[in-house]
């Protein structure tokens, strides 16, 4: 496995002209453009849930389905003469699998705004329209599954796959492997912290999961060389004398140096 290291990526960082070539490279690739077919009527229509002026609704991932019921369906038909006696004896591992198995689906909330590309472009005047985007797609979610809000993962990405701003919306609740945890960032505490300071994600500090030798990784070492963290007074303290513009997008994921980046559909989750 490839090397991973977290980077706290700072604004400065983020507005560097190495991180800006960057970006600038994964805007122009072709795989990405899937998502503004969507919103153009291109592609994937038949499957759109909810279309807004402000966002579409549509699923990642084959969007409702039970393998508990598929296997039900399955066992009645071998042992249809004698299913209930079946039932009962089934080994303690596969009884263990059959109870946890259970409905699940992964949608995507594509925002119309093509100036918001990631987390680092939101601000306190984008609150109503978040909002009603949760409001409305968990009601959506609600009419078609019968899941309440409450079970439902709403989340972005950061650094995001694809440099167009879109939520997810994933059910059962999950645990994340260890460096998605850093990636994943909840709607709603999104939302409230865009109330508390209308540009907290402009000016914040956001950690996030890096893989070593990368087209990435590269585009920050110029600005990682110059910053050292060191504990003063229980604050944590940057010494960079980066001097980088400001008003960059933001980046899509790394991938290894010298390779394609590989398509995002709706069909392969974000």
């Amino acid at each position: 496995m490839r090397e991973r290291r977290l980077v706290l990526e700072t604004p400065e960082m983020h507005t560097s002209h190495s991180m800006q070539s960057y970006i600038s490279k994964e805007v122009a690739r072709p795989c990405k453009q899937w998502i503004h077919d969507v919103l153009s009527h291109k592609r994937e229509a038949d499957r759109v849930k909810l279309r807004t002026p402000d966002f579409v609704l549509l699923p990642d991932v084959d969007t409702f389905h039970s393998q508990l019921h598929a296997w039900d369906s399955t066992c009645k038909t071998i042992y249809s003469h004698n299913y209930s006696t079946y039932a009962c004896n089934l080994s303690k591992p596969l009884k263990w699998r059959m109870r946890r198995i259970q409905p699940s689906f992964h949608w995507l909330a594509v925002v119309t705004d093509v100036q918001l590309r990631t987390l680092r472009d939101l601000r306190g005047e984008h609150v109503p329209m978040l909002t009603k985007l949760y409001v409305q797609t968990c009601q959506t979610i609600k009419a078609e599954t019968g899941v309440d809000p409450d079970q439902v993962m709403a989340y972005i990405h950061y650094p995001p796959s694809v440099y167009h701003l879109h939520i997810h919306f994933k059910y059962p609740l999950s645990p994340s492997v260890s460096h998605d945890a850093f990636r994943v960032h909840s709607l709603v505490t999104v939302i409230n912290n865009l109330q508390i300071d209308s540009n907290y994600y402009s000016k914040s500090m956001l950690q996030m999961p890096v893989h070593v030798n990368t087209e990435l990784h590269s585009a920050l070492e110029p600005v990682l060389s110059q910053i050292q963290i060191r504990p003063d007074k229980n604050k944590l303290l940057l010494d960079t004398e980066c001097t980088a513009s400001r008003g960059s997008r933001p980046s899509t994921p790394d991938q290894p140096i010298g390779t394609s980046s590989s398509s995002a559909t709706p069909g392969t989750p974000l």
